[in-house]
């Protein structure tokens, strides 16, 4: 906690700048450095991590690098930590730093457990808007040939783990989400009129297959019936929706 000045810190490529009022969490099993640019004063606290780990924050929440603490109960936290640092601990008996110390960790575990939380739905949030990204990218595109998860991958900014994850996440794969796409854009046609020239091959291709025969396999499994089949009933105004 820096009492007056600032104070640079920097663990596991992850930098910040501690000013008054704020306070900083540094584990000590990772290297960190902190640059002072200027003169100040600050109280250093040692916890064991023990006591951080299982007391203080609780299973729930795993290890983190440098974190930086302000607003909300940091400013009680941080009278708290002056009490047992500073001058008014002579005044304090035993039962009091006890207290105090109780308090400062039960407060401490609150916000990092808050911060924690909010981060988490943070990550929910952008992992939805990435998603929606990738999906209108699909949808512009899903009548490529050429287009796999790995192209959607690199078009998108993304590693081939992470989009498999965001589907996944959604009960599905990007390749089923594809394929689905594909033959609902294809049963889209053969009930479209206007294509009604176009053969079942034809319709096939410009909507992402390289083989007649394996979309109307898919397209059986998929609906119930072949492509054809499909057309037929459509024609004669017996199909059902679905």
């Amino acid at each position: 906690m820096q009492l007056e000045g600032t104070a640079e810190i920097t663990q596991d490529g992850k930098s910040f700048v501690l000013k008054e009022k704020a306070l900083a969490i540094v584990p000590g099993g990772i290297p960190y450095s902190v640059n002072y640019p200027e003169r100040g004063s600050k109280i250093i606290l040692r916890i064991p991590y023990r006591v951080f780990h299982e007391r203080l924050i609780g299973r729930e929440v795993r290890d983190f690098g440098a974190t930086l603490l302000e607003g909300g109960l940091v400013p009680i936290i941080i009278s708290l930590l002056t009490s047992l640092t500073l001058g008014e601990k002579s005044r304090l008996t035993d039962i009091d730093q006890f207290m105090l110390a109780e308090s400062f960790l039960s407060m401490i575990g609150s916000v990092i457990c808050f911060r924690r939380k909010l981060g988490s739905r943070e990550n929910e949030k952008n992992h939805s808007a990435r998603l929606c990204r990738i999906l209108s990218y699909i949808e512009e595109n899903f009548s490529d040939h050429e287009l796999t998860p790995g192209r959607i991958a690199e078009a998108n900014f993304v590693s081939i783990r992470h989009l498999h994850g965001l589907f996944q996440q959604r009960g599905t794969t990007v390749s089923k989400w594809l394929w689905n796409r594909r033959l609902g854009a294809g049963r889209e046609d053969l009930l479209d009129a206007s294509k009604a020239s176009m053969t079942i091959c034809e319709i096939a291709y410009s909507r992402g297959f390289n083989d007649s025969a394996h979309f109307s396999r898919a397209f059986k499994d998929r609906f119930g019936v072949s492509p054809r089949e499909f057309r037929m009933k459509a024609g004669r105004g017996v199909l059902m929706d679905g």
